[in-house]
């Protein structure tokens, strides 16, 4: 009786397990297809921002979208950057006013990545703004997630930044260069009005 049970229960798992196995399978190839958007999704957006700037640190002065155009035209031309403003094609506070009267970062699009570039490479003669590149969500997790190693790293004289594997996904790395110290803004500090916006958005879009 017992054998007979046994068996019984065998064939009714292996039936089971039969049964299921197509289905695991189309998951795995589902699951398999979301990781392929996604990385695509990535891709994607890292092109539609290939010509952005974030800008951090300027005040909040300005009355009109113009008044602003100048005021970053004037910042990019103080690193030594010639600037023109029709090499400009948007440009953008993000996020909703600040009540505390903070400056909210600026999204600066440009029509050209080589000006981008030359942006990138003197941003480091402002003590007033911060400068970066227009990160991806992703990136900006990365980033977030290491701010306590790159705190560490600093103090020994190093580095974080962010890299790209061979299928365009964002990894994180360690330079091992030494930095040299200088007296500017703090750029965490300056960027976290920005980390507040995009935790809003993602609460409000559930």
């Amino acid at each position: 009786m017992q054998l007979q049970t046994k068996e019984i229960t065998e064939n009714l798992m292996t039936k089971m397990d039969e049964k299921l196995q197509p289905l695991v399978e189309e998951n795995c190839k589902l699951k398999h297809k979301v990781e392929l958007l996604e990385k695509k999704e990535e891709i994607l957006e890292r092109e539609k921002k290939k010509n952005n700037l974030m800008i951090f640190g300027l005040e909040e002065t300005e009355r009109s979208s113009f008044a602003l155009v100048e005021a970053v035209v004037q910042e990019i031309n103080n690193l030594g950057v010639k600037l023109e403003i029709q090499e400009i094609n948007k440009v953008q506070r993000v996020g909703q006013k600040q009540e505390n009267g903070r400056a909210r970062p600026i999204t600066l699009t440009l029509t050209n990545s080589w000006k981008r570039i030359e942006i990138l490479k003197n941003k480091k003669n402002s003590y007033k703004i911060y400068i970066t590149e227009d990160f991806p969500k992703p990136i900006l997790e990365i980033r977030r997630s290491l701010q306590q190693k790159l705190v560490a790293e600093r103090k020994k004289g190093n580095y974080a930044y962010i890299s790209y594997d061979k299928q365009g996904a964002a990894v994180s790395k360690i330079n091992s260069k030494p930095v040299h110290k200088v007296s500017r803004a703090n750029a965490f500090d300056l960027m976290r009005p920005r980390s507040n916006y995009l935790s809003t958005s993602t609460n409000a879009k559930r």
